[in-house]
């Protein structure tokens, strides 16, 4: 019940309930299409996604933060937020118009779109685009499709059209718009699938485990080969990787709630304040207490 439970954690989150909006579509929990949900902002809440999140703006306008960088999208914008990374919604015009996308990882890997880690840093980089009419246009087709199988509900292929039509989609669209490359043999690398693997492990349990030795571990692999591996391929440090996922944890929790700095340690597994408060300071330069009363000036 991923996809369920981030709609309700959507609902949360935004501080709305219950969640309003024109349909919602559904497959499997794997794949859900919502139509111009009907939200009002009270306050802003960063939360960490489950799954990948799209938006397919046709009207209004929408700003968000991902991964504590703003953006606004306007109509024909499209913007993607990737499993793990922190979204925050901060305002939605009273016109605002357009799609939802939830895609579990399990719909996502399924793909099968060639080199995983490059698609990850691309969309990581780049998360919003402003698209072409043309290629509006495609998007908006490829939805339509998308609604048309999701009404089957008693055909027992739904899934798999939905897979086929949206690795079409990346893959022609995505080209264009991410400069994708080519799914040959060399981009599905060893290397680029255990950095992806790493990177997915993270996100998964950052908040108990700091040590490259428990992922190294965890994957039948060693801390060198790992950390040579990671750095080769995404040009950061293994033990970078981890820390950016604590820290952004951190700061989203020390910006959006009301939360001590003692309660979101121990939520992160430190064994005290005051080891959080250095690991923070090491990786941020500043303590929690002196980013939280930056954050809360702005």
């Amino acid at each position: 019940m991923i996809i369920r439970n981030v709609i309700d954690r959507l609902t949360d989150n935004l501080n709305v309930s219950p969640l309003v909006a024109e349909s919602v579509f559904n497959c499997e929990n794997d794949f859900v299409l919502i139509d111009n949900p009907l939200i009002s902002f009270h306050q802003h809440y960063p939360f960490k996604s489950d799954m990948t999140i799209a938006v397919f703006c046709n009207a209004g306008a929408l700003k968000a933060r991902i991964n504590m960088r703003d953006f606004q999208i306007s109509p024909n914008g499209f913007g993607v937020v990737l499993s793990g990374q922190v979204f925050e919604a901060i305002s939605i015009s009273s016109d605002f118009k357009g799609t939802t996308i939830l895609m579990s990882r399990h719909f996502l890997d399924s793909l099968e779109i060639g080199d995983s880690f490059k698609f990850f840093k691309i969309v990581d980089d780049k998360p919003y685009y402003s698209l072409e009419d043309r290629q509006a246009l495609a998007l908006t087709s490829y939805l339509e499709l998308c609604r048309g199988i999701l009404y089957q509900k008693k055909n027992p292929n739904v899934f798999e059209i939905l897979r086929l039509l949206t690795k079409a989609f990346f893959l022609g669209l995505g080209y264009y718009i991410h400069s994708l490359p080519s799914t040959d043999n060399e981009l599905k690398s060893r290397k680029s699938d255990i950095t992806m693997q790493f990177i997915n492990l993270v996100e998964h349990d950052y908040s108990l485990h700091r040590d490259l030795d428990y992922y190294a571990q965890s994957m039948c692999l060693s801390p060198k080969y790992i950390s040579m591996t990671v750095k080769e391929t995404s040009g950061r440090p293994a033990t970078d990787w981890i820390d950016s996922y604590v820290v952004l944890d951190a700061k989203a929790q020390l910006a959006s709630t009301s939360k001590t700095i003692a309660s979101i340690s121990e939520e992160l597994n430190f064994p005290s304040q005051s080891f959080f408060g250095k690991y923070f300071k090491r990786v941020t330069g500043q303590s929690p207490a002196e980013y939280r009363k930056t954050v809360q000036t702005l």
